[in-house]
């Protein structure tokens, strides 16, 4: 590697231990080449340097010595990231985010670590600007994830093309974490429309300490199969940037943003107990009790509300109950319930789990147990 490409590293940030990493990935890369394939090679590894994700750019991000919280604080410099009047942060910089990420990546999972150690505070990312940066930067990594499973897989829907992703990586999906907040409405509600799929749905990462569980987020329309998300909604300007000005949103516009996905820099509990001590309350610090939201969505959560979860022991108890909690057993089960038939058997479910051992057994046992009752 010439000493031009070394200035190169230097002027983007990375530290001599960064460096030092590229330059044996990149000599791994360079044996048995001619040193015209050589010169092919140097650049085109050289160019993905600047692409946030990359394999050349993971080994620069894994190697270096920098804090956590000076990494991080670089990603956030290369993408350029800049937060507007209406609070909504737009990307412009030198690096731009490598397309085939998927959404278990290595770089997602280190990011993530190291998003928890720079802010391990009960605070979580509300103590300084950086914190709301970060916070702001989560809705590009699910802009990254839906653009992933719908460019490199096939299906009828966008859910089929998720399960394609996970059969290809041989991931287990989540789908205990409850999904309120992401089945908002305007006028009334009558039942969920939306499941929520948390991926991968336990630890996958073979890093020591990295912990990839439950850390990329979708929000599926049960009825259509199509990902519920801002970033289907989001208009653009002239100029190709977003349109973050509220005021040309109509409400009723705005239910993906409302009930979009959100990636989780900390570890939802979900169904399970299977989080490290160091993650335990990282959820919400860092996702729940988060900094300021765009005004977009302010403005959509303003007008689409979310339903209070179903509590059978408490006078002021809400009428939301997940349809979906034990895979894709309680989809097909609600599936196959006819459209004008929906209404009046979820309002049978909430029935049933009020009376159930289980807060929520899941809408297939519910299902299955109706018909087994008619039978009799």
């Amino acid at each position: 590697m010439n000493v031009q490409t070394q200035k190169l590293l230097k002027k983007y940030g990375w530290d001599n231990s960064a460096i030092s990493a590229y330059i044996k990935y990149l000599n791994k890369k360079l044996v048995g080449l001619s040193p015209s394939e050589a010169e092919v090679m140097i650049r085109d590894i050289y160019a993905l340097t600047k692409q946030v994700g990359s394999r050349p750019y993971i080994i620069l991000y894994g190697a270096s010595k920098m804090p956590p919280i000076q990494k991080i604080t670089l990603v956030l410099h290369h993408l350029g990231t800049k937060v507007d009047e209406f609070g909504f942060q737009h990307l412009n910089g030198s690096h731009t985010i490598f397309s085939e990420i998927p959404p278990h990546s290595e770089f997602f999972t280190m990011f993530r670590y190291d998003v928890l150690l720079s802010f391990p505070t009960k605070e979580g990312l509300n103590v300084n600007e950086l914190g709301r940066e970060i916070h702001l930067f989560r809705s590009y990594i699910d802009k990254q994830n839906i653009e992933f499973i719908r460019n490199n897989f096939s299906g009828e829907n966008d859910y089929q093309k998720l399960l394609a992703y996970g059969r290809k990586f041989k991931l287990p999906f989540d789908y205990t974490t409850g999904a309120n907040y992401h089945n908002r409405y305007m006028e009334l509600f009558e039942y969920p429309h939306n499941m929520k799929v948390q991926v991968p749905k336990i630890n996958t990462s073979k890093k020591r300490k990295l912990n990839n569980a439950r850390m990329s987020e979708f929000i599926v329309d049960m009825d259509t199969g199509k990902f519920v998300s801002q970033w289907d909604t989001f208009k653009y300007g002239i100029d190709g940037k977003i349109d973050s000005n509220p005021d040309h949103y109509l409400p009723e516009e705005l239910e993906g943003v409302a009930n979009t996905e959100s990636y989780n820099y900390g570890i939802p509990w979900g169904g399970y107990r299977d989080i490290p001590t160091l993650f335990r309350s990282s959820h919400r610090t860092l996702d729940i009790n988060h900094p300021r939201d765009p005004e977009i969505r302010r403005k959509a959560t303003r007008y689409w509300k979310s339903e209070n979860d179903f509590e059978r022991d408490e006078e002021a108890s809400g009428r939301y109950l997940d349809i979906v909690k034990n895979e894709e057993v309680d989809y097909i089960a609600w599936m196959n319930i006819p459209a004008d038939q929906k209404k009046d058997t979820y309002n049978e479910f909430i029935k049933y789990c009020g009376n159930s051992q289980k807060s929520n057994p899941g809408f297939a046992e519910f299902d299955k147990n109706k018909k087994n009752t008619k039978q009799l």
